[in-house]
């Protein structure tokens, strides 16, 4: 991208994490694996094409809406054993 874009960090968001974020115009929300979408996100930005400073985000690549979004429940299918308990 020729044109990095600079947003402001909002906050970041752990897997399990109940916190509720949302991210506006100008903001972004850094996130790890498994974390929850952040209400108004339409993208998500893989770590190797952005970086921040703790207050500002810069961003190196496109975001295309509903990039590097799974929707819940998708990696695993109907009656497919996720959890067993063995003696």
């Amino acid at each position: 991208m020729d044109n990095p874009v600079h947003l402001a960090l909002t906050g970041s968001l752990m897997a399990g994490s109940s916190e509720q974020i949302a991210v506006t115009h100008d903001h972004a929300v850094k996130i790890m694996s498994g974390a929850m979408i952040p209400e108004g996100a339409e993208a998500v930005i893989s770590s190797e094409f952005a970086s921040d400073d703790g207050v500002n985000v810069r961003v190196i690549n496109n975001a295309i809406p509903g990039q590097n979004i799974l929707p819940k429940g998708t990696d695993i299918k109907k009656g497919e054993l996720i959890m067993g308990i063995f003696d």
